[in-house]
């Protein structure tokens, strides 16, 4: 998309036109407010073309139109270029719809997982072999009846609270995940807790 100083449209090319579903005559040589600027963002649009100009500004989110009405977010990138005695903006549109989703689902996700760790029934490890730290949820500790950070978890603390007769599976079943023998740690144990009780557990991991 190429803009000139006083916001004309000058080009548009044909990946443009796709994602907003405006012809390159509709859009040629039209001013502002441009046919895909949002009507409740014209001054938001025209303040940000107005910084690119003066060079304050390379890059800028926008809620763009498409002809159908549907609208979307955008992320233009621009460059200022002197033509003669005239500079002109160059810029590169991208639409954020799919980015914006994945966020959304991500954000989704992030509360659910926040929500079952709180619960206590579920808590998350992660561990780097060749390290003796493991890196446990607040709710590992909750869990088993401690205080969250109790005592530092290690592979070797792990494994003396193990039962001594699932030890042995459990362990084993690390070594074949480590090795590639197998794609997933799927193995149930019974592990001591803050009661001096046998408490089962369901553990999974994969590298």
């Amino acid at each position: 998309s190429v803009i000139d100083a006083q916001g004309r449209q000058l080009f548009v090319d044909d990946a443009f036109c796709a994602m907003t579903g405006f012809s390159g005559d509709e859009l040629l040589g039209k001013g502002s407010p441009h046919p895909y600027w949002a009507p409740e963002g014209v001054a938001e649009a025209e303040a940000a073309l107005e910084r690119a100009l003066a060079g304050e500004a390379e890059r800028f989110e926008l809620k763009f139109l498409r002809r159908d009405g549907s609208a979307f977010p955008a992320s233009v990138s621009v460059s200022t270029v002197e033509v003669g005695a005239e500079r002109i903006l160059l810029g590169v549109v991208k639409d954020l719809s799919l980015v914006h989703e994945r966020q959304e689902r991500f954000e989704s996700l992030q509360g659910l997982i926040d929500a079952m760790v709180r619960s206590d029934d579920l808590a998350f490890w992660q561990w780097e072999p060749g390290r003796d730290a493991i890196e446990v949820s607040d709710s590992y500790y909750r869990m088993l009846g401690f205080e969250p950070g109790a005592w530092p978890v290690t592979y070797e603390d792990w494994a003396k609270r193990v039962h001594s007769d699932d030890i042995g599976p459990a362990d084993r079943a690390m070594q074949a995940l480590l090795s590639g023998k197998s794609r997933l740690y799927d193995v149930e144990f019974r592990i001591r807790n803050a009661e001096d009780e046998w408490h089962w557990v369901l553990s999974r991991g994969y590298v």
